[in-house]
């Protein structure tokens, strides 16, 4: 809908709460993260040393390329702050996922 620049009640919701729209991408993103990692199984890809889930390369491939898409849009613009919260969003929602899989999945359905 935010392409199109019709509004919705979701919409003016989150700009009317103070920071509302980066608290928005903040949990948008990172839930989608999490799901996506639980969904994969929480299958990481090794990247320099550490493991980075799957579910989060790919949530973050995707913020990135449709905040930049936004530059093509007229109705849209882009905001470096979004993709900063979108980031947010992901790392946070990642840990998250490190928890939920040593704490909550393994221990009750292994």
């Amino acid at each position: 809908m935010a392409n199109t620049g019709k509004e919705s009640l979701l919409f003016k919701l989150a700009y009317h709460v103070p920071g509302g729209d980066k608290i928005s991408h903040i949990f948008v993103y990172g839930l989608l993260a999490l799901l996506l990692n639980l969904s994969t199984k929480c299958k990481c890809i090794p990247f320099r040393g550490c493991s980075i889930y799957l579910g989060s390369i790919c949530v973050f491939i995707f913020v990135t390329l449709e905040e930049f898409s936004q530059h093509l849009i007229p109705t849209r613009t882009f905001d470096l702050k979004d993709c900063v919260a979108s980031l947010i969003g992901i790392l946070v929602f990642s840990f998250l996922t490190t928890v939920s899989d040593k704490h909550l999945i393994k221990k009750h359905f292994s």
